[in-house]
């Protein structure tokens, strides 16, 4: 699906940049607003700049870095998103009946366990730990055993889950975010947070999920460009392929 997202959008005009990294902000001398960015090619190494009428940050976990540069040298921005991560194991698909998935909202330590058939096999998941996230995320063992262990309560007594049944193990981070811009006392969320800073002219948006991410691309672009542009029409345009 994200292959699909960047070919439409490509498809309508977008210039894609893989492996592209923002270094810093380009400022305005007069107003002090961002007006562009500074990037790097991280194969290449070719350096270059990038100016906009607006600028969105959507860095998911990442958000706080980038909004780091929105700001001059020695400025600070409030932090706006806490990272949760998650992994998730995959099982041969015996493990469960072909059309029938578990959901347990009370496994040992409190959390929720999903238990899926899945393209063939079966998808176990997810954790949930408060930690920084990282750009080659691994998961770790211990998360790994702990899924392997709570899912045998759903099997037969003389089924085992062996760390060999194990196919594939991945982790991911979910961008829990606050508003910073916001009054004092917000909670942070797993929605998504729209909010621009009123020094740097920068918006950013963080939070949300997966399964939201065309009405997360239609509430910033309204929020933006506002009414005059008029409204965002993600919802009438086909994937590339589909």
């Amino acid at each position: 699906t994200n292959i699909a997202i960047a070919l439409s959008a490509a498809e309508k005009g977008a210039h894609i940049a893989n492996y592209v990294e923002m270094t810093d902000g380009i400022f305005d001398e007069d107003s002090g607003k961002v007006i562009g960015v500074k990037a790097q090619d991280r194969i290449s190494g070719e350096t270059f700049e990038i100016y906009a009428k607006n600028i969105i940050f959507a860095g998911g976990p990442f958000t706080d870095k980038l909004r780091s540069k929105e700001e001059k040298e020695g400025g600070t921005v409030p932090p706006a998103v806490q990272g949760a991560s998650g992994s998730h194991i995959v099982l041969p698909g015996y493990f469960a009946p072909k059309d029938m998935g578990l959901l347990d909202y009370n496994t040992s330590d409190g959390r929720f366990l999903f238990f899926l058939p899945w393209q063939g096999s079966v998808i176990v998941g997810t954790t949930d730990k408060k930690c920084d996230a990282e750009t080659l995320p691994y998961p770790p063992e211990e998360e790994i055993q702990w899924m392997m262990k709570e899912v045998e309560k759903y099997l037969s007594n003389d089924l085992k889950v062996r760390r060999s049944d194990v196919l594939s193990a991945w982790r991911g981070w979910r961008p829990l975010a606050a508003d910073p811009h916001a009054p004092p006392g917000g909670q942070v969320s797993r929605d998504h947070v729209i909010s621009k800073n009123p020094s740097s002219g920068v918006t950013f948006i963080a939070g949300g999920k997966w399964t939201t991410w065309r009405e997360m691309a239609e509430d910033v672009l309204d929020k933006v460009l506002g009414d005059k542009a008029g409204t965002c029409n993600t919802l009438d345009i086909k994937l590339h392929g589909g």
